[in-house]
C-alpha cells in the first residue's frame, strides 16, 4: 500500500522531481557543449586531395586523427597560421578516418604530424607537436618565405 498524501510526502516528491529535472538539463547541456566542441575541432576548409603533392606548389600535409587530443591541438595551431600562408603554401589534411588518409599515415607518419613537401613532391621535413611560433619559423625557413 502507498503512503497517504500529505505535505511532507509532497515536498519530498517535489524535491526529487526538481533534482531529476536538473540532472536531465545538465545532461542535455553537456551533450550540446560536446557537439559544439566536436564541430569546432573538425578541420575546416582543408582539401584532402593528396594527389596535389608534387604538382608545382609547396604543400604541408596535416596527418590528423580527430580522436587524438594532440592531433586536435596541432590542427588548432595550424588553423591559426594557415591564413598567413595563403597563396604561398597549400595545406592538405590526411584524416586517418578516411581510407586515403589512413593509407597516407601508414606509409608516411602517424598522427599528429605535419609533413612538408616542396613543389616537386620531395619530402622535406616531418614535425610532430609544435606551437605557433615554431611552426611559423619552420614554414618560413623550409620554404624560404621570410616573414609571411
Amino acid at each position: 500500500m502507498s503512503e497517504p498524501v500529505n505535505e511532507g510526502n509532497q515536498a519530498k516528491l517535489a524535491a526529487a522531481s526538481a533534482r531529476a529535472l536538473k540532472i536531465k538539463w545538465a545532461i542535455v547541456g553537456g551533450m550540446l557543449l560536446l557537439g559544439v566542441l566536436i564541430i569546432f575541432a573538425l578541420p575546416s576548409g582543408y582539401k584532402d586531395d593528396l594527389s596535389m603533392i608534387g604538382k608545382g606548389w609547396p604543400v604541408v600535409v596535416i596527418v590528423h586523427d580527430k580522436n587524438s587530443m594532440n592531433s586536435l591541438e596541432l590542427m588548432h595551431v595550424t588553423d591559426g597560421l594557415r591564413g598567413e600562408y595563403a597563396g604561398k603554401v597549400e595545406f592538405l589534411v590526411a584524416d586517418v578516418s578516411s581510407d586515403a588518409g589512413s593509407r597516407f599515415a601508414a606509409e608516411n607518419m602517424p598522427p599528429p604530424a605535419l609533413i612538408f613537401y616542396d613543389a616537386a613532391g620531395n619530402k622535406l621535413k616531418v614535425l610532430g607537436k609544435v606551437d605557433a611560433a615554431v611552426l611559423r619559423a619552420e614554414l618560413n625557413s623550409t620554404f624560404a618565405l621570410g616573414q609571411p
